[in-house]
This record gives C-alpha cells, structure tokens and sequence, in this order.
C-alpha cells in the first residue's frame, strides 16, 4: 500500500526564503526566524492552502536510547514531537467540540535488521502514548490503523505542542524501527489531512546501517528525499539540504545515531 504515497524535508514549492538560511538541526530543518518558536528536533506543523502540513519534512529520525526498567522493561523516547507557531488552532478549552488534531497509522511497523527490510519479531509492538491512550503498532497490522485525537491548542495563542511517548519492549531486536502516520483533523477542525510522514527510529544499530535502514524506509513508503526539494525551485539552500544527507552519512560513519532532543 506503499506506493502510492508522495512523506520529509520539503517545504511546498515556490515558498519565499526571504533572506534566512535553511539549518540543518537533527535531521529536520527550521528557519531561524521561527527558531524561538518552535522547539529544535520537532514536527512542525501548520496549514497551508487548508490543508495541515509537516512544515519541516516528511520523514524524521529517533533513538531508542532511554531504556526503563519494570514490567516489563522498555526502551523509550519522546522525541520527535508535534510543535507549531501561535496561531495553528482556535484555543477553546471550554468548548464542547474545540479545533484538534488526531492521528492515523498507515501500515503495519518497519524493520531493517542492518542489512535488509524485513518482519519484526513476531508480537513485538511499537506503542504510541498519550495521556491515557496508547496504540500499538505491529508487524500485522493494516493499511489504516485509526489513532486518536492529540487535542487542541496548548497556548492561548493558538500554540500546539504535543509529544507522543514511544515505546519498544527491551528485548527488541537491534535494527531500526518506522511508523508511518498521518495527521487528521478532529473535533471542530476543518482542515484535510497531512501528507503521510516517517518516523524511524535507531535501536542499537551504527550509523551508516541506521542511515541505510532510513533510505530504504524512504523509498519504501515513497516520501520525499532531499533532493527532491531542491528539484523543487528552492534555490541554494535546496541544493544545500540535498547535499547535506550525503555528507552526514559520510560524516557519520565511525559514530553512532543519538537521539533527537524533544
């Protein structure tokens, strides 16, 4: 069901640079104008054209690096999470149906062993919380899982900042974990649904196999890579962000993937 989607770093084509360059932050890219805005290794979110858009791409990098001990004992991360400017939702916290946000997965979970695309282990399960929620996702599951909602604005301004917690049990194998989602609107929203968006995460592997594990996640689900953007009519700091994955793969060859701070 994969291959009909168009998800990361690309911004819709023909938006105005202005004067700020493009930075290249974890993975993702924000514009230092909205830098004290929205926190650095987030999604950013805002609608465009009616429709809510993960401004900063459309695949994202984590670790699973915390690990928690109980029962059962798990690796966690919150990172990344959903942020966005003032001004995304109407703030109504005594409404009976205010603006919010929810969520799809589309697909079952992803896994690349190091070396290959893959089944995880049978019965392993990424969950996503939040509050009380939490939906697992699993190698069986099918082309739509419906989610829930992640509520409204967060900010009298009109702010949304959410972060789900992932979690992975602890004996999951070494390799890197995908979720595909996308972003609905609930209660009284009106805008459409985002585009599907990755979000892959490193559990144990090196960096050139977690890269590795990435681009054939990317191709997979048919999101966008950089280069695409800069085929896009960006400019130079398309050009910039294209080339920048390649030389982080290079760069990142003797080092290990850490995880994205929320």
């Amino acid at each position: 069901m994969f291959g009909f989607l168009n998800h990361s770093r690309s911004r819709a084509a023909g938006r105005r640079l202005g004067f700020a360059l493009t930075v290249v932050a974890g993975g993702l890219w924000f514009s230092p104008a909205r830098a004290d805005e929205i926190h650095v290794g987030d999604i950013e979110l805002e609608i465009d054209g009616g429709k809510l858009v993960t401004h900063n791409g459309r695949y994202f990098e984590s670790a699973f690096t915390t690990l928690i001990s109980g029962t059962p004992s798990v690796y966690r991360s919150t990172s990344p999470g959903f942020d966005s400017a003032p001004g995304l939702l109407v703030y109504d916290p005594e409404g009976d149906n205010p603006q919010q946000i929810g969520f799809n997965v589309l697909g079952p979970l992803l896994y690349w062993d190091g070396a290959e695309l893959t089944s995880p282990q049978v019965g392993l399960g990424l969950d996503l919380t939040w509050a009380f929620e939490t939906l697992r996702v699993t190698g069986t599951n099918g082309p739509v899982t419906p989610g829930f909602s992640l509520g409204g604005a967060t900010e009298a301004n009109g702010t949304f900042h959410e972060h789900f917690t992932f979690e992975i049990a602890d004996n999951a194998a070494l390799g890197a974990y995908g979720v595909l989602l996308e972003l609905t609107p609930a209660g009284s929203s009106t805008f459409s649904t985002s585009d599907p968006f990755l979000i892959v995460f490193n559990r144990g592997l090196g960096a050139e196999q977690f890269e590795a594990g990435v681009d054939a996640m990317v191709h997979l689900t048919a999101v966008p890579e950089p280069s695409s953007v800069a085929l896009a009519g960006l400019g130079v700091a398309g050009v910039l962000a294209a080339g920048w994955r390649r030389r982080r793969r290079a760069a990142g060859r003797n080092s290990t993937a850490t995880e994205i701070a929320g």
